[in-house]
């Protein structure tokens, strides 16, 4: 099981403004901010996305894709805060697609760190 912690607060949400590493693959974008002891990820799923079932899906879905990475390569995610952002064409992929993009955006965040970043 992973050990993967919502972020939760506005302070919380406030990191993301401060300077970050950023990554894009397919429908899924990430932004990566430092600090924490244990990955936190927040989901920013956009109505351009479409009405609230279809939101929540895409979230369940992202939700369920960050574990599975998480579990599958922990070392793609070091400690800090996650934000996680999808286009609109993420209501249509199927769940496969995803889980790849979201890989993908993380490895390319994960070969934009510098090297120690924890």
């Amino acid at each position: 099981m992973s050990k993967v912690q919502r972020v939760r607060g506005r302070r919380a949400f406030d990191a993301f403004h401060q300077p970050q590493r950023r990554a894009a693959a397919g429908v899924v974008q990430v932004r990566w901010a430092p600090g924490g002891l244990a990955p936190a990820v927040a989901y920013a799923i956009s109505r351009r996305i479409g009405g609230a079932v279809t939101r929540n899906r895409v979230r369940r879905r992202l939700r369920a894709a960050f574990d599975e990475i998480a579990d599958r390569s922990p070392q793609l995610l070091p400690a800090g805060r996650y934000l996680v952002t999808v286009s609109p064409a993420a209501a249509l992929a199927p769940y496969t697609t995803i889980v790849g993009d979201l890989d993908g955006a993380l490895r390319s965040l994960a070969v934009a760190r510098p090297r120690g970043a924890k």
